[in-house]
């Protein structure tokens, strides 16, 4: 490989997961630094609920209705999602105080470590 190749437009600074049950929002952030350190973000943010809390205790949907684009000190870019309406779940199979496991509908596995702010 050349030493071009092996160097990537964007350094990931972040991602993060924010569910809130009670206010039934979610939200999936990622954070980069973007060539001559520009910041560059997207943000994609939606709804979610529990289909069925007695069969599926540990499974919430999601619909994700917006996402949004940053780059530096650009106003952000806000689109509707409405038009492809994406939809899944992540069903949570551990969780303690500082971590939480889980799988998501297309097969996805995360882990989740609480950040310090939260």
């Amino acid at each position: 490989k050349s030493e071009k190749s092996e160097k990537s437009f964007a350094r990931s600074i972040g991602n993060y997961q924010d569910i809130d049950v009670a206010a039934a929002t979610v939200s999936n952030r990622a954070e980069f630094e973007g060539p001559f350190g520009v910041n560059l973000g997207v943000n994609l943010a939606g709804e979610c609920a529990f289909d069925d809390p007695v069969a599926h205790p540990t499974r919430l949907n999601v619909r994700f209705r917006s996402v949004e684009l940053r780059i530096g000190s650009l106003p952000p870019l806000r689109a509707s999602l409405d038009f492809v309406d994406p939809r899944g779940w992540i069903e949570t199979t551990y969780v303690d105080d500082d971590l939480r496991t889980g799988r998501g509908d297309k097969g996805s596995i995360f882990v989740a470590a609480r950040r310090v702010d939260a």
